[in-house]
């Protein structure tokens, strides 16, 4: 499986397109940004809704991650340290294999996090992943949109 994030999110299986949206995607993008970094599920509730999240935020989180994990595999979203991660193993992403994103452990290029701050050249301590889908979804839509002019 591959993921991109690096411009439309974009998922295939192979020579298949998965299609994701929403809060669904919004999850998928957090993962991969912060791939290999346990996401508690406070921690994603507060990325996926901010400061004020819905009452059922829990439970709602419960079930996002039960579709994800439905659409793109039961391995490819695990419980480790009492946090979500994206598996290691049979997924690629375009942060990960993104050129030029070698470097030492202390430098900004080493975790998925630090190559997307450096190719959206801000700090994202703290990422809003829903609106990096919904920013990704109007570019995409643009473009589409300009294409077909």
């Amino acid at each position: 499986m591959e993921i991109r994030i690096l411009g439309p999110l974009e998922v295939r299986d192979g020579e298949r397109v998965v299609e994701l949206g929403g809060k669904q995607a919004a999850l998928l993008a957090d993962l991969v940004i912060h791939r290999g970094e346990p996401l508690t599920p406070d921690r994603l509730a507060d990325d996926l809704w901010g400061e004020h999240p819905p009452p059922s935020a829990t439970k709602t989180l419960r079930a996002l991650v039960s579709r994800l994990r439905n659409t793109l595999g039961r391995e490819a979203i695990v419980m480790r340290a009492g946090g979500y991660v994206l598996a290691d193993d049979g997924v690629t992403t375009d942060v990960a294999s993104s050129s030029g994103c070698s470097g030492t452990p202390s430098a900004p290029r080493s975790s998925p996090a630090g190559r997307v701050r450096l190719r959206y050249g801000r700090r994202l301590p703290r990422v809003d992943a829903t609106a990096i889908a919904r920013s990704w979804s109007a570019a995409s839509q643009s473009l589409h949109t300009s294409r077909a002019k």
